[in-house]
């Protein structure tokens, strides 16, 4: 003996539904979540948030290290300029200060542009045009072009 079937009826003629859609009728049991696309994890405000304050602690970062660098960098004598003073005695101990510092040794009276480090060497009095210098110093790239500070001593 055949036992009869039920013919299909429905939304879906006999059909499995779509994915992620449950079968009619269909009900979850308890304590089971309901069938359907997963809940979303984060929102897409979050995201954003997320981005931005990352971008901002990064840019922070960026804006201290430069003030250090800087703040560190304050007294060379590449950032010194005509009337400004020095103080030291070599090139590595020449620092900027203040021209009324009692610590100023030098003034600069004159900059000269573009020399090589070996062109100063071979001068004997590489600051010609600076009657009141009476040492110099070089600063730049060995090989490459650089300037020339030309100072005359302080006197106080």
């Amino acid at each position: 003996m055949t036992v009869p079937q039920n013919p299909p009826t429905g939304p879906y003629d006999g059909q499995q539904p779509p994915a992620g859609q449950p079968a009619p009728g269909w009900q979850p049991s308890p304590g089971q979540p309901p069938a359907g696309p997963p809940a979303p994890t984060s929102s897409g405000a979050g995201k954003i948030l997320l981005k931005v304050f990352g971008g901002l602690a990064v840019l922070a970062v960026v804006v201290v290290v430069g003030a250090v660098a800087l703040w560190l960098s304050r007294d060379e004598p590449a950032k010194a300029a005509v009337g400004d003073c020095l103080t030291g005695q070599s090139a590595d101990e020449l620092k900027n200060v203040a021209c009324d510092d009692s610590a100023a040794t030098f003034k600069i009276v004159g900059k000269i542009d573009e020399m090589t480090q070996d062109e100063w060497q071979a001068k004997d009095d590489p600051c010609p045009d600076f009657p009141t210098a009476e040492s110099s110093y070089w600063e730049g790239e060995a090989g490459k072009t650089g300037y020339v500070l030309c100072l005359e001593p302080v006197t106080e």
